[in-house]
C-alpha cells in the first residue's frame, strides 16, 4: 500500500514536470453561462459576447499583457502584470488595468491543457472590467488557444 502511494506521488510529480509551458501568444473568447438569464437578457449577452476577443502574451520574463477588444462598453481594455506556473496552473497577477494600478489582491488562475494548445479560466461575472466577481452572477469562462 505504501509503495503504491509512493509510485502515484512520483507519477504526479513527473507529469507536472512535463506540463506545457504557457510562454507565448494566445487568443480566444469569453463564454458566459446565460442559461439562468431571462430570454431577452440571454439574447443580448450572447450577441455582445460574440464580439469580444481576448489576446494575451506570456513572456519568458514572467510578465504578461492582455487586451480585450469588442467589449460591450465600447472600450478596449488592456492589462499587464506577472504570471507564474505550477504544473497545469497558470496564475496571473495584474499590475495595471487600462493604464492604472490594479487591485493587488486579485489573481486569476488558468488551467492549461495537457497538449498545451488551450488554456481556460472560469470565474463569476463582475459589473466592470477587472472588478470583483459578483456572488450571484453567471459564470464566465475565458478560453484561449495558443497561437503559432
Amino acid at each position: 500500500m505504501r509503495l503504491a502511494a509512493v509510485l502515484v506521488s512520483s507519477f504526479v510529480l513527473v507529469l507536472s514536470a512535463f506540463a506545457a509551458d504557457a510562454t507565448g501568444s494566445w487568443s480566444g473568447k469569453i463564454q458566459m453561462d446565460v442559461s439562468k438569464l431571462p430570454a431577452e437578457a440571454k439574447a443580448q449577452a450572447t450577441k455582445a459576447l460574440a464580439k469580444v476577443k481576448v489576446t494575451m502574451v506570456f513572456k519568458k520574463d514572467k510578465t504578461f499583457t492582455s487586451k480585450v477588444t469588442g467589449s460591450p462598453d465600447g472600450v478596449d481594455h488592456a492589462t499587464s502584470g506577472t504570471w507564474s506556473q505550477s504544473g497545469d496552473k497558470v496564475v496571473l497577477k495584474a499590475k495595471t488595468r487600462d493604464g492604472k494600478s490594479a487591485p493587488t489582491s486579485q489573481a486569476q488562475t488558468f488551467t492549461i491543457s495537457a497538449d498545451g494548445k488551450k488554456m481556460s479560466s472560469t470565474t463569476r461575472a463582475s459589473n466592470k472590467p477587472g472588478g470583483k466577481p459578483q456572488a450571484n452572477a453567471p459564470s464566465v469562462t475565458i478560453v484561449l488557444v495558443r497561437q503559432k
